[in-house]
């Protein structure tokens, strides 16, 4: 009899230490999500703090903002393919221009 209190006292033991693991590793996920998250939540924060937000969002272009000769001759004419290749830019700047898609 003293023997099964013995061993009903080890399973007790060992039972609750795959509790304490599981939970300890359960917490330790919960933590990692917790700090992620965190982050996330930190840089939102400073983005809408900052005085140019869409300067965050927005990639910076690979084109410099210097004006090349070829630039200053636009097009006054171009198709409707050319002019959803453009950058919305250059679509405001050929629009201002005067110009005018073909075939419309």
């Amino acid at each position: 009899m003293y023997d099964r209190v013995l061993q009903s006292q080890a399973y007790r033991a060992v039972i609750v230490n795959q509790i304490e693991t599981a939970l300890a590793k359960g917490i330790d996920i919960a933590q990692e999500k917790v700090i992620n998250l965190s982050t996330v939540y930190e840089k939102l924060q400073s983005i809408s703090k900052s005085d140019d937000v869409l300067k965050n969002f927005i990639p910076a272009s690979e084109t410099s903002n210097t004006a090349t000769p070829e630039e200053g001759k636009q097009k006054k004419v171009m198709t409707r393919i050319e002019y959803n290749n453009l950058a919305p830019r250059d679509r405001l700047a050929f629009a201002k221009a005067g110009g005018t898609l073909e075939g419309e």
